[in-house]
């Protein structure tokens, strides 16, 4: 199988969201993480992983495939913001890639389920909500 390495390749693969190209920058809404099976063969495993937090202002979230026996994954940065559905292109990541996408202020991995492993990087110069 060919990872998905486009804008137009993702949105075939989630064909159910509402696509825009950037996120609002109103600085309120929920953001989540898709993860997605490509060929579909091991079952229910979308799962969503909400965080806190809008498009202005937020930590990114990098998910690393760990030992994963079905096929092809992907990683993608979608949300809702004042419901309405966004995907940035600038996050579609081949699952298993270990990509420092924010400098050096990563912290430590929390494991999730079925092989998966959680890393959040702090957005340099950005601030969570309440935080100056």
């Amino acid at each position: 199988m060919t990872a998905i390495s486009s804008v137009a390749q993702a949105k075939d693969a989630f064909p159910d969201l509402l696509w825009r190209d950037k996120p609002s920058d109103n600085g309120k809404g929920a953001l989540a993480f898709v993860i997605c099976d490509l060929d579909r063969t091991s079952g229910d495993n979308t799962i969503f992983l909400a965080m806190e937090g809008g498009a202005s202002a937020y930590s990114h979230v990098h998910l690393m495939r760990l030992g994963w026996p079905f096929g092809e994954t992907i990683v993608c940065l979608a949300g809702e913001v004042y419901g309405v559905k966004y995907f940035d292109p600038d996050f579609v990541l081949r699952a298993g890639a270990c990509v420092d996408l924010l400098g050096d202020e990563a912290h430590a991995p929390y494991v999730l389920e079925d092989g998966f492993a959680l890393l959040v990087y702090r957005q340099p110069g950005g601030h969570r909500r309440g935080e100056s």
